[in-house]
């Protein structure tokens, strides 16, 4: 032992020598000062530092493979809410020598493989691996030089209480369970004593001028990490498995910029389209700019011609004519246009304690709580007697009036807080503020409702039976808006499904004339089934393309046998904040492209559409073809998942169907999160699609 430093000469073998990349294993008990020496050798020698401390908790994070085999292991209730309870799996990994070692096994080979990852992703000269169980997990073996820091017992003892907050007791028994120092310096090829900062700093200085000089014991011979041989298999890597990368990977500054100028005509958009009505509308107008003139029955049409059906102001059909005829098969983009929201009852308009409400039905799948305490606004039309459609928005302006849904103050919300989240707030509940101030200040019951529905009168006519005649959606009042600092993802209301409405619109062929007929849909009722004339579960879009076949002679079935649909839906992105309810390595992800989703439904396939393998093959071939950023997904794990899309309905008709979109954050709340990249690349893989034989 010199100045606190024992090198243990004897024990470094090998032929390391100077020049080459260090990886040191530093070890040592607790409370001696492991991490402070990594912080200063990371901070000086530009080291990277591995903690396997960090490490063992990322491996057992919910839905691990890791995690699964602890399961299996020390029993299922060693999870809860799709976490590891750590208490519960330490009174039984600990309470018998076999069972620690059987948790070793299942632990340590992937922490093992984890700091080998991190360490690979570095191109540090210097790499350590901070291991309390350096030798226990066979860390050491892959180690130039092993490093024990310690301390005096005592000073152990003090430094534990202190960062723990625990008695000295606890912190005796702690250590107790640890190695000492003498194992530490016994194993170690060098051992510093911290005792204090400065006199460790140097002892550290010291160790690391023989390691780096080669003027020190020989490095030991160790064994290979496996990222070491990363140019002997990238190859073999890169040509057997599948990773989608961020796009900003694997494209070029201009596709960022692109992907930008793009998305601002999407949440343009947004801004206008809040509804399918507006939706519909919205698209029409641009349609008719851009060429297209109203479907009529019996006509005959050529190459070229561009069509759309308009199906009662919510749903539409859009049709650039093919050079091919219709026997050879159309290509469909199915995408809806509805999105969840609060429609209002038939009767809606009620007072009580001289506040004025709407009461309100909810559309869709919603979480309840999302809608209350939000700015709201109100959109749709009203039929009147003599059959004028009165439009309304209310609420979209700068100086328009909102609403709201109120909720309670956390004081008065005990018993509220104590019910599960879906009961929370009560459907009945979600009744839209909409005045206070009576009637002209005449007395009398509801003059407050009596001055709401003079307002009503005196800007659209309508009275309280007029409203019976109506369609009027609550919405949320926000405005779409770049998101993050880096401005790379959008939030805004209705991601689903205009997300992908739009460029199914977008990408249709424009100056060209495609091979064969594109066919773009965009329905409405998908959030509630797809019934009713205006969703995909009635016969509109297959009578439109009988239309379309008989007028040139061709037969139905057979072209639709022969055709061909993307439908255009979302999917729900990996959110870190919630990792349990993701199968990591069969769902989507931000940023890495347009999500192919194979089948929907829950549970056991039920209630979807299970794309075949030889369509699959053909679409990933046609993304791969022309560049498509993609990656595969799911809507969640096995038994927790399930949905739906318009999918099912399109492949009812003997057309090969599947699902194509963009990957979501917080799918269904008020207010939706996507990343431009994913819309821009879902454009193009429509593009690609329209375009393809």
């Amino acid at each position: 032992m010199t100045d606190g430093i024992d090198t243990a000469a004897s024990r470094v073998d090998g032929s390391g020598t100077s020049g080459t990349r260090l990886f040191l294993g530093l070890t040592g008990q607790s409370g001696a000062g492991k991490s402070t020496a990594c912080g200063y050798l990371r901070e000086k020698y530009g080291a990277f530092v591995a903690d396997s401390d960090r490490i063992a908790r990322e491996v057992v994070e919910p839905g691990s493979p890791v995690l699964d085999r602890i399961a299996e292991a020390f029993g299922n209730d060693v999870i809860v809410s799709g976490r590891l309870d750590r208490a519960v799996l330490a009174a039984r990994a600990f309470s018998s020598d076999e069972n620690t070692r059987m948790l070793n096994r299942i632990v340590h080979p992937a922490i093992l493989e984890r700091c080998f990852e991190y360490a690979g992703q570095s191109d540090a000269s210097v790499v350590i691996f901070d291991a309390p169980q350096l030798f226990e997990s066979g860390l050491d073996a892959y180690c130039d030089a092993t490093l024990a820091v310690t301390a005096p017992e005592s000073e152990l003892i003090k430094r534990i209480t202190a960062r723990d907050g625990i008695d000295a007791k606890t912190a005796e028994k702690r250590l107790a369970r640890q190695h000492s120092a003498e194992f530490f310096e016994r194993s170690c090829d060098f051992t510093v004593s911290n005792t204090d900062k400065t006199g460790l700093f140097r002892r550290l200085d010291t160790v690391m001028a023989e390691l780096l000089s080669g003027s020190g014991p020989k490095r030991r011979k160790r064994k290979a990490i496996p990222m070491e041989n990363n140019d002997k298999y990238k190859d073999l890597k890169d040509k057997l498995f599948f990773s989608p990368k961020h796009v900003a990977e694997t494209g070029s500054k201009d596709d960022v910029g692109a992907a930008d100028e793009y998305c601002r005509g999407y949440m343009d958009f947004l801004a206008r389209s809040k509804t399918e009505r507006e939706c519909a509308e919205y698209f029409v107008a641009r349609a008719e700019a851009a060429g297209f003139r109203p479907f009529a029955y019996g006509e005959k049409y050529a190459a070229g011609d561009r069509i759309y059906l308009n199906n009662r102001g919510k749903s539409v059909i859009f049709a650039v004519i093919g050079k091919q005829g219709a026997e050879k098969g159309v290509k469909i983009a199915a995408a809806h246009i509805d999105s969840p929201r609060l429609d209002l009852k038939q009767a809606p308009v009620f007072e009580d304690t001289e506040l004025a409400y709407f009461k309100t039905h909810y559309y869709g799948g919603i979480k309840k709580y999302q809608w209350t305490a939000i700015p709201l606004a109100l959109h749709g039309v009203i039929m009147t007697a003599d059959g004028e459609t009165v439009r309304v928005c209310i609420g979209e302006d700068d100086g328009d009036p909102k609403f709201v849904i109120t909720d309670l103050l956390p004081h008065l919300a005990q018993e509220q807080m104590k019910k599960p989240m879906y009961e929370g707030v009560n459907a009945e509940s979600l009744n839209l503020l909409v005045g206070s101030r009576p009637f002209k200040n005449d007395p009398g019951s509801e003059m407050v409702k009596l001055g709401i529905l003079n307002l009503l009168y005196e800007k659209y006519g309508v009275t309280e039976r007029d409203l019976f005649r109506a369609e009027l959606e609550t919405v949320p009042a926000f405005k779409p808006c770049d998101i993050g600092l880096d401005r790379s993802m959008i939030g805004a209301y209705g991601h689903d499904d205009k997300v992908c409405a739009y460029p199914a619109f977008t990408a249709i062929p424009d100056g060209v004339i495609p091979e064969k007929t594109c066919i773009c849909v965009l329905t409405d009722k998908e959030e509630t089934g797809s019934d009713g004339p205006t969703g995909l579960n009635s016969a509109y879009l297959t009578d439109f393309i009988t239309e379309l076949c008989e007028s040139s002679g061709a037969n139905p079935r057979q072209c639709m046998s022969a055709s061909e649909c993307l439908s255009a839906d979302v999917n729900a992105a990996f959110d870190p904040g919630y990792p349990d309810v993701m199968e990591k390595r069969n769902c989507s992800y931000m940023n890495r492209g347009v999500v192919l989703t194979k089948f929907t439904g829950s549970r056991g396939k039920y209630d979807t559409n299970d794309a075949s393998a030889e369509f699959i093959a053909k679409i990933i071939k046609l993304m791969d073809d022309n560049g498509v950023a993609w990656q595969a997904g799911e809507l969640g794990r096995v038994d927790l998942g399930g949905g739906g899309t318009v999918a099912k309905y399109v492949s009812a008709h003997n057309i090969d169907t599947v699902d194509l979109g963009v990957p979501v954050l917080s799918m269904h709340a008020p207010f939706e999160v996507v990343a431009k990249s994913d819309v821009y690349e879902t454009e193009k893989a429509f593009r690609a699609f329209y375009l393809s034989d």
